[in-house]
């Protein structure tokens, strides 16, 4: 038999600490979900305007060769475009890091010497689908610009034709909706 001069934990007072551990442990747990989501966030961000400043040194190469089979007038007649994937920036030697799980393409726009970048990518855990480079510091998965990875929502081809990107993305198109169009291949492979 127990007397009140014994020294130990009551039902209650375990119960009690349970319950506080527990609450404690969620709140780390949740902490640390966060900060590591933020982190993949900053680091995806970080590795796409890496891939935008390779996209652009490809555009300036292919325009000072005059390789226009890969920069084209778009549908208006006025604006030029290219289309690079991943594969063709690292083939043609203007990315060289490995991209494993990376997949997409870049979408260059050139009107009146103003140059506007397009971006889809994906690291098979997050997605940027057909933001411009000047969002890049705004999206996120919180405003639902930045999206989890869905094989089915995300696959890209080597297109044999590509558009800009809508004006409500930052591109190049219109307020109505529409956008410029390009008849070409995006760059995939190696350009001799």
């Amino acid at each position: 038999m127990h007397t009140l001069n014994e020294k130990g934990f009551s039902t209650i007072e375990v119960l009690f600490l349970i319950v506080i551990t527990s609450i404690l442990l969620a709140l780390g747990i949740s902490i640390v979900f966060f900060v590591t989501k933020k982190e993949e966030e900053k680091n995806f961000k970080e590795q796409a305007n890496l891939l935008i400043s390779a996209a652009q040194n490809a555009y300036e190469t292919y325009k000072k060769q005059e390789k226009n089979d890969y920069i084209v007038t778009g549908d208006d007649g006025v604006t030029k475009g290219m289309c690079i994937t991943l594969n063709g920036l690292n083939k043609n030697k203007f990315y060289s890091k490995e991209l494993t799980d990376w997949d997409g393409y870049i979408v260059i726009e050139e009107k009146d010497n103003f140059l506007t970048y397009s971006l889809w990518l994906t690291n098979k855990k997050l997605v940027i689908d057909g933001y411009a480079s000047t969002q890049l510091d705004t999206i996120s998965s919180k405003n639902k610009k930045i999206s989890t990875y869905n094989q089915e929502s995300f696959q890209t081809h080597v297109k044999t034709s590509f558009s800009g990107t809508t004006y409500e993305k930052g591109g190049s198109g219109t307020k109505d909706g529409k956008v410029k169009n390009y008849m070409a291949a995006c760059i995939n492979e190696k350009i001799d």
